[in-house]
């Protein structure tokens, strides 16, 4: 059979950030999560009969912060898959994303009980002023007490880069990718700012050609550092490739739950 994956939008968060055109709400400002995995369970329910039946190649928690969730949620998600055919197995990548300070290591313990075996950061940056100017609640050492607490553990996981920030200078940018390979990530996503004309992060932004250059760097160093970039602006070490991504450039077929998730079937 081809290859199937699942995506399970979460879309709450602690704030909303700046830059982001996500399908995501401050956790408060919407119905609680308990209502809304419910509402995700009966669509998986109602749905499930339009896709194949099989183990699944990957399973996929994105938003949002799915890490803000009760883990028995998330299991119940998994579980109700399980029920219906699509079964998680040992060769089945399972994501979830995960931002900084929200998860120690108890909570760690149970997503790996519960069979998730990915873990994707969306820490952005280490430089503080930066974090703040965006609206990210966490800090710079947050951020590297989460990834400390993954690399002692030996889990598999992502960092999220976020580079063409306003006030981002090459300098601030070299330092994050000090930081970044200091900690042996599997794998690092650099996402370039994109905003509209006219948005409050549209100014003060460095030049395009400097903009080519971060990215260049960003590039250089991580090819250097045994990276390699399997997709536009993705990078793996080798054998690390996000199963996910992989599925949408490979034009398999995956299944979207939740608030705003899209589905795909190929025709043959």
């Amino acid at each position: 059979m081809r290859k199937f994956g699942i995506y399970v939008h979460i879309p709450y968060c602690l704030q909303r950030c700046t830059y982001c055109d996500f399908a995501t709400y401050e956790r408060s400002q919407i119905l609680p999560s308990e209502q809304y995995i419910q509402l995700v369970k009966e669509e998986l329910r109602q749905k499930h009969r339009a896709f194949p039946k099989q183990e699944l190649n990957t399973l996929y928690f994105g938003g949002g912060t799915p890490s803000l969730l009760p883990p028995s949620q998330i299991l119940t998600v998994i579980r109700e898959l399980a029920n219906k055919g699509f079964s998680v197995g040992p060769a089945t990548e399972v994501t979830i994303e995960i931002n900084p300070a929200t998860v120690d290591e108890e909570k760690l313990d149970r997503y790996l009980e519960m069979g998730i075996n990915r873990f994707s950061v969306g820490a952005q940056t280490f430089n503080d002023p930066l974090l703040k100017s965006v609206h990210r609640e966490h800090s710079a050492e947050q951020t590297r007490q989460t990834l400390a607490l993954l690399s002692q553990r030996k889990v598999n996981f992502s960092f999220d880069l976020l580079f063409a920030l306003p006030g981002q200078t090459l300098e601030i940018l070299r330092n994050d990718l000090e930081e970044v390979v200091r900690f042996r990530p599997s794998h690092v996503s650099p996402y370039c700012l994109t905003v509209p004309e006219g948005h409050a992060l549209s100014k003060g932004r460095p030049l395009e050609d400097t903009q080519l250059e971060m990215f260049e760097m960003i590039r250089q160093t991580l090819v250097g550092e045994g990276y390699e970039r399997y997709e536009i602006s993705n990078f793996a070490l080798p054998g690390s490739e996000s199963r996910n991504n992989s599925l949408y450039w490979n034009d398999d077929a995956y299944w979207g739950l939740g608030l705003s998730a899209h589905s795909y079937m190929p025709e043959s």
